[in-house]
């Protein structure tokens, strides 16, 4: 019927898709972030939200964006034993509800100037799987704030809403990360190979006169020898001498061909990591430059060793050019 008014159900669903829909197309995260917290206002109706993000290397919560007071906190980190709403709800993983935040024993202690107009607080975890991801608070001017359960359901799965749309900015951004590296190195090595093709006439070209230069030499001697006796003995000496080298190179090859056989293989990362050492770069910035821990570059950087068969850097080098990985 046209005059039904609509169930508080229904009504619920049509504002989950409207938020699904306006958080899809956010890939960059310093502004999902803030469109969770203005989203969190309107549905609340509330000024004072703000949303933790958890950085799993250091171990703490990091402010990423707020409003209201919350404003104040930007950049504050949070660990997990301090006192604060945010840290409860990291550490038990669940929502939190705290009517009266003045005589509340958790609440944080560095408050900044405002802090006691924010009566009351709701802290809800945004998971990735079973783990906190971050931690949405929503804070009321008044005591016991009339939220239905309908409308605390609705903000529970607007959190769910947030953490899909915050786990597809970060995979997103890791891909991108990926790609600049892989970017990078191939971009210096067609810089290698173009300086290599430039060299390569000047080379043959030497090549070629010191084989001239060493015909001419060795037409002289054989022709000085053919008045002493010695004609014979020089050329055959001269051709054991050749085919020493010749097969000396053979082996040469053979064993570079054995070697490529039995390395064992590199993993992307660890081709990403030698490619980075190549360029110059130290664990630290290897580190910056993939996203990673430098104990996590130095763990790449000896199984590149133990691999190659080489102890040190220089060495790897060495190897990886000889055996054809860089």
């Amino acid at each position: 019927m046209s005059g039904t008014k609509p169930s508080e159900k229904d009504s619920c669903v049509d504002i989950l898709y409207k938020l699904a829909v306006s958080l899809a197309g956010q890939l960059d995260l310093d502004k999902l972030f803030s469109t969770i917290v203005s989203i969190g206002c309107e549905l609340a109706k509330t000024s004072h939200v703000f949303i933790y993000a958890v950085d799993r290397e250091k171990e703490v919560l990091e402010l990423r964006a707020g409003t209201g007071i919350y404003t104040h906190y930007q950049g504050v980190l949070r660990t997990k034993v301090e006192p604060s709403v945010s840290s409860v709800v990291w550490n038990t993983g669940q929502m939190l509800t705290v009517n009266n935040l003045s005589q509340w024993a958790g609440r944080a202690q560095d408050r900044p100037y405002g802090w006691d107009s924010v009566k009351s607080i709701l802290g809800l975890p945004v998971y990735a799987g079973h783990e906190v991801i971050a931690v949405l608070g929503l804070g009321f001017e008044q005591e016991k704030p009339e939220l239905s359960a309908g409308k605390i359901e609705l903000l529970r799965h607007f959190a769910v809403l947030a953490s899909l749309a915050l786990n597809n900015a970060r995979l997103y951004g890791e891909v991108k990360t990926q790609l600049s590296v892989q970017k990078q190195i191939n971009k210096e090595q067609q810089a290698v190979i173009e300086q290599q093709l430039k060299l390569y006439p000047r080379v043959i070209q030497e090549i070629n006169l010191v084989v001239k230069n060493t015909q001419g030499l060795l037409g002289n001697i054989f022709r000085g020898a053919e008045h002493s006796g010695l004609n014979h003995r020089l050329r055959r000496t001269t051709r054991h001498h050749l085919t020493e080298n010749r097969l000396q190179a053979d082996q040469g090859k053979e064993q570079n061909q054995r070697g490529r056989q039995q390395a064992e293989p590199l993993t992307s990362r660890e081709q990403t990591v030698l490619s980075l050492i190549a360029a110059g770069l130290s664990n630290q910035e290897i580190a910056a430059e993939m996203k990673v821990t430098v104990n996590t570059v130095k763990t790449h950087v000896s199984r590149i060793l133990a691999k190659l068969g080489v102890r040190s850097r220089v060495q790897a080098l060495a190897k990886a050019r000889e055996t054809g990985l860089l």
